[in-house]
């Protein structure tokens, strides 16, 4: 396949592994010439000798991009080698891998949740949350703000449950608290409405 990227020059962090490294390789086959940077020199140097081995040139660059003090003198050695970086990809690592949860699901006790909640936002609109077939930690939960309508079953877990983009938790007898994520479909910009709940 030709892209039409050949003698481009481009950067990959987080290139020393994984995705960082399959798309340094992808883009040295396209003829780019791949500048590698990751914090891990070992694996650098596999990922560097992968991509040399497609035959355009390849600069590794042992590089924390979190460590601002290096930015300066790592651009300025691409820059030297190949002039300006035509291709970015931001191939960073995000935190480690973490279970999503080591809490087990328990059984609820259903006069807890089972009724009606009314409840209004923080802007003043007002929700209603209608939970039935309390069983186990399993419920029927019908939501309803304005003209959204939402019907879920949902799982109950540390006294709270998800609804689409609302999330209900328990505070107290009767009470709760609540919160949905409305995003503006013009901006893409997400807000989180609060508010408070009651048992009625």
């Amino acid at each position: 396949m030709d892209l039409g990227i050949k003698n481009k020059t481009a950067l990959v962090t987080g290139a020393g592994g994984g995705l960082g490294r399959a798309i340094a390789i992808a883009l040295a086959r396209e003829g780019v010439n791949v500048v590698l940077a990751d914090i891990n020199a070992a694996a650098l140097d596999v990922a560097a000798k992968a991509v040399q081995a497609t035959g355009p040139e390849a600069l590794a660059l042992e590089w924390d991009i979190g460590d601002l003090s290096l930015v300066d003198a790592r651009v300025g050695a691409i820059e030297e080698r190949f002039g300006a970086v035509d291709i970015l990809i931001n191939n960073t690592g995000g935190p480690p891998p973490t279970p999503a949860s080591t809490k087990p699901y328990t059984n609820v006790d259903p006069k807890a949740y089972q009724g009606s909640w009314q409840g209004t936002y923080t802007n003043g609109k007002k929700f209603q949350l209608t939970i039935s077939q309390v069983q186990g930690f399993r419920a029927e939960v019908k939501f309803q703000s304005g003209s959204t309508v939402q019907f879920q079953q949902v799982l109950i877990r540390s006294s709270s449950f998800r609804v689409g983009d609302t999330k209900f938790a328990l505070t107290g007898t009767g009470k709760a608290q609540v919160g949905t994520a409305i995003t503006d479909p013009a901006t893409g910009n997400t807000t989180l409405l609060k508010g408070t709940a009651t048992l009625s």
